[in-house]
């Protein structure tokens, strides 16, 4: 065969080819394991495919075969950027038994039609059709993906080609195959991020993947949902084999497929059988392999070890989120079994599937994962940039730190950055060397190369400029910004000098160039100037994702907007939202000041010290509490944002007057503690923002309390203060939206995620935990707790039969959200919300018990008008019926039956709609 290849070599001598490829062989002998064949390794025969016409053509995937027998299966669903798991699985699994069938077919590849993804797993959208949001309806979708995915362990050799992110569902899909050659790309990732969306992998990789790789390795990748390049698969043995170019990793499956065939030829069946996941292979050092010995069949090493997680998981987690545990559960009684993918464990992760997908928390996390993704469409008319923007950046004096953080973001991105300043020292020392400083660090992590991290600091320019800026300003400025694109000016300053930086740097640049100026509470104005945008990055380290406001004027063109939004959208964990310039209109300061007013209620007037309230806020599930969200936004701005929502809000009065709680900051901000840049706040920051906050509260802070609290309460208060805390970011939230800060509600709840720490598994957000509890049981809860209550909790739809396209009402939010909401359901929905406010609202009870009665007038029965009643319901369309079939006249207590009656009949009944029943029926006969 060696001989054979070295023919074919057209023309080049071995020793010509030995000495261009010595090193692509070495690496393979050095890895180890299934080393290629030299024949195998060094085929420059190019790959043909034909039609397979045996089996019917499919929409989502299509099948080719080669001159040789092997199938080759290419997933492309329609209408998707990404290929996901769906119900047309079951088209997949039967073309798969036909394959088998074939006697001409000697093996399956597996690859993706999508540029830079293989498969991203189950389609989310699937759990919330009506279809599937009962137990019966997941058992009947479940084992379709397990019956496909054993069946492919079975028959004929299966390899996965993959490229691209393999993710959940995509790669369970690649561990039932033989064989998973991927590229070595860096977007070429493998993960189980199931427990992100509090759900655990459901098609087998509970099994599957500790059974390939061993226990311990596993269950970051389980619990935690941690990804792994393709080196570190390979390094694993998730992955076989890699290839450098991601066009020759279908060849190299096609060629491992033939391989796999002639082995098993030549050993039996009992050689693939060998090669699968359920085979339970330890490969590996020896250590590895007797530490996964141990670990497999020595009961109190498993026990403690599965102790140890479970302590630490419960650490991290709060037991807010029950996903790692049901992992775990389903991981650890596999292995008292003593044995990982038999038929008992396949059945127990299918019930913990099952259960977790039915749970209120997986239902928040999955809401905020969409809302994550309608965020990123633009409200406006989007023109999309041709290319990637010059940004010219002027170094603020006075805050260096946010000059070069902002020249980080943009070249991890590819975009050339240009820092202006006005001396080197600035530059260089305050501003370069830091940046510098984090990308080595990085390299040491092994998260850049060398080669990247030269790249990056080669798209920095820094320009030094002389003098002031004025009419008759030095030369320097006149170039500092040529090229540029868009010009950011992060410090905030007011209209006049906005106008006096644009009027003086227009003409030595683009005409077309974009100005963006920072934006702070105590300076929300703008120049009204079509190139003229305000940004905000203000969002403290409580999250992942930081949100930039991007503040617009009346005469801010879409084409500017479409540059500043293109450069935050693809900057890595940076979200874009679009805010009108003013006094309350930014988002994330409107909501910062709510949420902090309210913990201030809590402290100066109910008694209820810093740290009882913080753990009281953290033990819900915050990521962050209101006084350490203080200390990163910075006291001045705070108090300045406190200033704003007290003189803006129109639609809610906040939760407290201001005069304590600004009172309280002038005394802190006059004793030096300014936030965490200054080292001490509410907190003490002992090594600057590079380091969290202690647990210990600031002494002046403390004291500062005990001098202006009224009173002090004990420590069992503080659960009830974090209850009204929480409930008072809610009516925060709503208010926001009322007052038509954003007219997005996923903006609204990402937001709250993002910058409250919001936890994410209550509704996905402050809006969707209205309408997971409901809008009446949410009134009543802040009516309890003497919270104003807002307006749209008291508003019911226009009409129930309709699905408002704005969302302009909160039962619905989330299964809008996702899509997949139905007209009978949104009928039901808005049946029992508005049936239940009306029935249980003190004010609506007292007129209904003491006017509700009717008159024979003509011997026919007339009942009172709805104005009379002091029904909460607006007017009816113009195209509703008045008049029923036999002519009388319709009331809107009428219409109400008739689409409670249509609700009834396309949604199952539930036991709040038999009391809404007998209530309606009361009121027909004239009684209370």
């Amino acid at each position: 065969k060696f001989w054979a290849v070295v023919a074919s070599l057209n023309g080049r001598s071995p020793a010509k080819w030995l000495a261009a490829s010595h090193k692509k062989i070495l690496a393979g002998l050095v890895v180890g394991r299934k080393v290629k064949l030299l024949c195998d390794a060094l085929t420059t025969e190019p790959l043909q495919l034909q039609p397979y016409t045996k089996v019917k053509a499919a929409l989502n995937f299509r099948i080719e075969i080669t001159p040789h027998g092997v199938a080759v299966i290419t997933v492309d669903v329609k209408d998707s950027k990404v290929n996901t798991l769906g119900e047309w699985v079951a088209q997949l699994a039967q073309a798969m038994s036909q394959l088998e069938l074939d006697p001409t077919v000697i093996g399956v590849v597996i690859t993706s039609g999508k540029k830079d993804g293989f498969v991203a797993g189950l389609d989310i959208k699937l759990l919330n059709e009506d279809e599937f949001r009962t137990p019966e309806g997941l058992r009947k979708l479940i084992p379709t993906f397990h019956s496909f995915l054993t069946g492919m362990e079975r028959g004929k050799p299966k390899v996965a080609a993959v490229h691209g992110a393999c993710l959940g569902g995509g790669m369970e899909l690649a561990l039932a195959c033989h064989v998973r050659v991927a590229s070595a790309n860096p977007k070429t990732v493998f993960a189980l991020p199931e427990v992100r969306l509090g759900l655990l992998p459901g098609a087998g990789g509970t099994q599957r993947l500790p059974a390939l790789i061993g226990v311990w390795p596993a269950l970051p990748m389980l619990l935690a949902g941690v990804s792994k390049s393709a080196h570190a698969a390979l390094r694993l043995n998730i992955v076989d084999c890699l290839e450098s170019d991601a066009a020759s990793v279908l060849p190299r499956a096609v060629q491992q497929c033939l391989d796999l065939h002639r082995r098993t030829q030549r050993h039996g069946d009992h050689y693939l059988r060998s090669l699968v996941a359920s085979s339970q292979r330890s490969l590996g050092s020896v250590l590895s392999r007797a530490a996964e010995a141990v670990i497999r069949y020595v009961w109190p090493v498993r026990a403690l070890l599965f102790w140890v997680t479970e302590k630490k998981t419960m650490a991290v987690t709060k037991g807010h989120y029950p996903a790692p545990i049901a992992i775990m559960q389903v991981l650890r009684s596999s292995l008292d079994r003593g044995v990982l993918c038999s038929k008992g464990g396949f059945s127990a992760e299918q019930d913990g599937f099952i259960s977790l997908a039915l749970s209120s928390q997986s239902r928040g996390l999955r809401s905020a994962f969409f809302a994550s993704s309608a965020a990123k469409k633009p409200p406006f008319n989007h023109t999309p940039s041709p290319a990637l923007p010059h940004v010219g950046l002027l170094v603020p004096s006075a805050s260096p730190h946010v000059g070069w953080r902002l020249a980080l973001r943009c070249v991890e991105n590819g975009v050339h950055v240009r820092l202006v300043g006005s001396t080197m020292e600035l530059l260089s020392r305050r501003c370069f060397v830091p940046l510098r400083r984090v990308l080595d660090t990085r390299v040491k992590e092994g998260r850049l190369s060398v080669g990247e991290r030269d790249g990056m600091l080669a798209r920095v320019v820094l320009t030094r400029t002389m003098g002031e800026l004025c009419h008759d300003m030095h030369d320097s400025w006149k170039t500092a910004f040529m090229k540029c694109t868009v010009i950011l000016h992060p410090a905030a300053v007011d209209v006049a000098a906005q106008r006096n930086f644009a009027s003086l740097i227009s003409p030595h640049v683009e005409p077309a160039t974009t100005f963006v100026f920072g934006v702070s509470p105590s300076h929300p104005s703008l120049t009204p100037s079509p190139h003229v945008l305000g940004f905000s990055l203000d969002c403290p380290d409580v999250g992942t994702t930081k949100i930039v406001e991007i503040v617009t004027n009346k005469q801010t063109s879409d084409v500017a907007l479409s540059v500043v939004w293109d450069l935050v959208l693809n900057t890595q964990k940076l979200l874009p939202v679009v805010c009108e310039e003013g006094q309350g209109r930014q988002l994330v300061p409107r909501l910062y000041a709510a949420y902090f007013l309210a913990a201030m209620d809590e402290v100066l007037e109910r008694g209820v010290s810093i740290s009882d309230l913080s753990r009281a806020i953290r033990r819900r599930g915050f990521d962050s509490t209101p006084f350490g969200i203080a200390d990163s936004y910075g006291l001045a701005k705070m108090k300045a944002a406190v200033q704003n929502l007290q003189r803006s809000v129109t639609s809610q009065q906040p939760p407290v007057t201001s005069q304590g709680a600004v009172a309280f900051l002038d005394h802190l901000i006059d004793s030096g503690a300014l936030g965490v840049d200054s080292g001490a706040g509410f907190y003490l920051y002992p090594q600057g923002r590079s380091s969290k906050h202690s647990a210990k509260v600031n002494p002046k802070a403390h004291a500062l309390v005990a001098k202006m609290q009224k009173r002090r309460s004990v420590k069992a208060a503080a659960e009830e203060g974090g209850q009204r805390v929480m409930w008072h970011a809610v009516a925060a939230a709503l208010s926001a939206w009322e007052d038509g800060v954003v007219s997005s509600t996923e903006v609204v709840d990402l937001t709250a995620i993002t910058s409250l720490g919001w936890p994410p598994f209550l509704g996905g957000g402050p809006l969707g935990y209205v309408d997971e509890e409901g809008m009446v049981t949410c009134a009543r809860a802040m009516r309890n707790l003497e919270i104003p209550v807002p307006g749209s909790l008291n508003k019911t739809p226009v009409r129930f039969g309709t699905l408002p396209e704005s969302r302009g009402c909160c039962s619905g939010w989330a299964r809008m959200r996702s899509g997949s909401g139905t007209n009978a359901d949104w009928i039901g929905d808005q049946a029992r919300s508005s049936l239940d406010s009306w029935l249980f609202s003190d004010a609506h009870r007292d007129v209904v018990e003491s006017r509700f009665r009717r008159k024979v007038i003509n011997k026919q029965e007339e009942w009172i008008t709805d104005s009379a009643l002091g029904l909460p319901f607006k007017s009816r369309d113009s195209d509703a019926p008045t008049c029923d079939v036999t002519g009388n006249h319709m009331t809107q207590l009428d219409i109400l039956w008739q689409d409670r009656e249509r609700a009834t009949r396309a949604s199952p009944l539930r036991s709040l709609l038999t009391r809404l029943d007998g209530a309606i029926l009361r009121g027909r006969a004239g009684a209370k």
